[in-house]
Formats: C-alpha cells, sequence, structure tokens
C-alpha cells in the first residue's frame, strides 16, 4: 500500500510539474496600440518574424510568439508587455 502511494504522490507531482511548464510557455507579448510610434524596431528586433504590421500599428502574431524578449528590450515607447 505504500508502495501505491508514492506512486500516485510522484505522478501527481509530474502532472502538477507538466501543467506549470504548459503555462509558463504560453505567454506571449502583447503591443499596446495605442503607445505604438510604428517605428519598425521590435520588427527588425523579432527572431522569430512574430511582428506585422497593419496601417500604422505593430501587432505580435501570438502564434509565433516565443516570448523572447526582444521586442520588449528594444521598443522605445515601452508598449509591449
Amino acid at each position: 500500500m505504500k508502495k501505491i502511494n508514492l506512486i500516485l504522490s510522484i505522478a501527481l507531482l509530474l502532472l502538477l510539474l507538466i501543467a506549470a511548464c504548459q503555462k509558463a510557455t504560453a505567454y506571449s507579448y502583447k503591443i499596446d496600440s495605442d503607445g505604438c510610434i510604428a517605428c519598425g524596431k521590435c520588427f527588425e528586433a523579432c527572431p522569430h518574424n512574430a511582428i506585422i504590421y497593419q496601417g500604422d500599428k505593430a501587432f505580435i502574431v501570438q502564434s509565433k510568439c516565443t516570448a523572447c524578449g526582444q521586442c520588449v528590450s528594444v521598443c522605445p515607447e515601452n508598449s509591449i508587455h
């Protein structure tokens, strides 16, 4: 009975760790369109081609964003969160 409890405890711990990792990697950045000045610095900095322009504003393609933060570090308006 002790072995079964130990196995169940380990399995539960593994499930919790997997869920935590999935939640952590699901994050991606968003651009505040009111603050975006369309300077193009985020577009140039993004190694994953996740930044697009629609009109005079930049947007992040969520499916391409890996949350590497390259765009955040170059935004002069601090509009990427």
